[in-house]
């Protein structure tokens, strides 16, 4: 299993083309993971027009779920510990710790071009 970041999910969805050869290969080899968390940084996103989509969230994020097999793995109690106890070198955007401490609760690959999750030795990634 791997867990996407937001705009890996976003990026799988709607541009494809910006994932990293590496990113598509293991997306289209390994089950699929993403922290329910992603739900509020996609609807942020739509809320700041950042992302335009013809769907609701809901529409949109349950079609992805389904069209890819994705597992949505909730937000416990021991992932928001591993999350606070991450190193600040991770990353200061509570939704990134989250996402991050996912991938380490399950012992998953966090698929990111995020730089700073990518520069922390705690979580492993692949980009």
């Amino acid at each position: 299993m791997i867990v996407l970041d937001t705009h890996v999910l976003i990026w799988l969805a709607l541009i494809p083309g910006n994932l990293s050869k590496t990113a598509s290969a293991r997306i289209s080899e390994e089950s699929l993971a993403i922290s329910a968390i992603t739900f509020l940084e996609i609807g942020h996103l739509l809320r700041k027009g950042r992302l335009k989509i013809s769907a609701t969230l809901t529409e949109f994020v349950n079609s992805l779920i389904e069209t890819y097999e994705i597992e949505v793995i909730p937000l416990t109690p021991e992932i928001v510990e591993i999350s606070i106890e991450l190193l600040p070198e991770v990353n200061a955007d509570p939704a990134d710790r989250i996402i991050a401490a996912t991938a380490l609760f399950h012992k998953a690959t966090l698929v990111t071009k995020d730089k700073n999750l990518r520069k922390a030795k705690d979580v492993s990634t692949v980009w």
